[in-house]
């Protein structure tokens, strides 16, 4: 069963990266007709590909502590404004050796979790302290990824390079600059570095 599990994540990530492809020959071409097209299916294949996710990687199951703080999000959730609710999101913590990021569907009016390995954190990690020093910046997501699978050897699924640089922004190590890209701080390699126990503490 997880070699059919690992063999979908395979197939739509191979789709992902056709996708791209196409969408930067599109761009190269300025057939914005097929890039806005190429986005649209770009985005619903990461919802696709964090579905999977979800189901390959069950929740953890919590500490006691971990349910009481679910209770009383639970509980102000309650009392809040759906927009102020929404405001909390997203969320970042390390758990059991895997980095957690919570977020808000407006369409599913819910929560969703995504998850990555310490692994993919650390090589998208060197990868911008990387083109950080051949570049400076800002530097786009598209030059990320590359970058990191060349690092991994393997294609990674695009919402997984948003995870971490979420949490990146989160820890204040980036900062993005619109559609320019994400600069990076000065201070990032030492703070990035020390970031996955920063987050791991968030639930200590």
């Amino acid at each position: 069963m997880q070699q059919r599990n690992a063999e979908v994540v395979r197939v739509l990530t191979t789709a992902e990266t056709e996708l791209r492809r196409i969408m930067a020959e599109a761009a190269t071409e300025g057939d914005y007709a097929c890039l806005d097209l190429g986005r649209g299916a770009a985005g619903q294949l990461q919802e696709i590909l964090a579905r999977v996710d979800a189901r390959t990687n069950p929740p953890l199951e919590a500490s006691e502590d971990g349910r009481e703080r679910s209770r009383q999000v639970v509980a102000a959730a309650k009392v809040s404004k759906g927009k102020a609710r929404r405001r909390d999101y997203p969320r970042f913590y390390v758990e059991r050796g895997t980095l957690v990021r919570v977020g808000w569907s407006k369409k599913q009016k819910a929560e969703y979790v995504q998850r990555t390995s310490r692994s993919i954190f650390d090589a998208i990690v060197t990868a911008v302290e990387q083109l950080a020093s051949r570049h400076g910046g800002p530097f786009s997501v598209e030059q990320i990824q590359a970058e990191v699978e060349g690092l991994a050897e393997g294609a990674i699924p695009s919402y997984q390079i948003y995870l971490v640089l979420g949490a990146l922004q989160e820890l204040g190590c980036i900062v993005q600059r619109g559609r320019q890209g994400y600069d990076v701080h000065d201070n990032q390699r030492t703070k990035a570095r020390t970031g996955w126990d920063t987050l791991a503490r968030v639930t200590a």
